[in-house]
């Protein structure tokens, strides 16, 4: 038994309401048929138009169909997995009625919904007030995972979907490398440096009193220059019995 039902396609979308898809391998063939993407929240289809209304008819079975009947000028098989339902097609910004035929015909469980589309290519990425395009979609269940395949892709929309989904790919496979997927540095080897021993002022500034601190990493530039400089001052200005600085409170002065 199949019944017709028109939904409203928003933005190249209309979505399979309540339910998802398996994790991969077996959901993620989808986007490779030109006919079926996983959308932001659920499936969806990618019909020709941009906005309007599409004709869809619903066949819930209960055993795979032998052939695919009529003609049709793209076909998709996925795997949709139902918890609650119903499992319906609808628009992005539609609510389900409870007249809807629905494809989760036998309860919970996991379905196989086989899409045919013809008419994708008579208003592509036009608004439409009447359907121009008609979808049949056929499901049943199915206990063997299988990936998504692709039957039959003959309209240039959905050629059009597909080679735009391989360029995004190859775009993101190009960024991926250029991106930082490379091996990382190897872990240093080999025994820790010595800690260095760091002359600093105490909290109150007091130029007269020193503290020592240690710190048990590798020297930078910057504490290179500071030693350099120490040493400098010590030949120039040699410290008094006391073993402090001159209270000009500078390292040194060059003349």
């Amino acid at each position: 038994m199949s019944e017709r039902i028109e939904v409203h396609a928003e933005w190249h979308g209309v979505r399979f309401l309540n339910c998802e898809l398996p994790l991969p391998p077996h959901g993620s063939g989808v986007k490779k048929t030109g006919l079926i993407f996983d959308g932001l929240e659920y499936p969806e289809v990618a019909p020709g138009v941009w906005s309007g209304p599409v004709g869809v008819t619903v066949e819930s079975r209960s055993s795979q169909p032998e052939e695919v009947e009529g003609l049709w000028e793209d076909v998709a098989e996925f795997l949709a997995i139902v918890t609650d339902g119903p499992l319906v097609l609808g628009g992005i910004w539609e609510t389900p009625m409870p007249d809807w035929p629905r494809l989760d015909g036998f309860g919970p469980g996991t379905y196989r919904i086989r899409v045919h589309a013809r008419g994708r290519d008579i208003a592509y990425d036009g608004a439409v007030s009447e359907a121009t395009e008609e979808y049949l979609l056929v499901s049943w269940p199915e206990k063997e995972s299988r990936p998504a395949s692709l039957m039959a892709l003959t309209s240039r929309a959905g050629k059009s979907v597909l080679g735009a989904e391989r360029a995004r790919q190859g775009r993101s496979m190009r960024d991926g490398a250029r991106g930082g997927l490379m091996p990382a540095a190897p872990v240093p080897t080999g025994p820790p440096h010595p800690p260095i021993r760091i002359l600093m002022r105490d909290q109150e500034g007091d130029p007269d009193s020193t503290t020592s601190k240690s710190q048990p990493q590798s020297p930078t530039p910057s504490v290179e220059r500071a030693s350099a400089v120490l040493s400098r001052c010590s030949r120039r200005h040699p410290p008094a019995s006391t073993g402090t600085y001159p209270a000009s409170g500078r390292l040194c002065r060059r003349r």
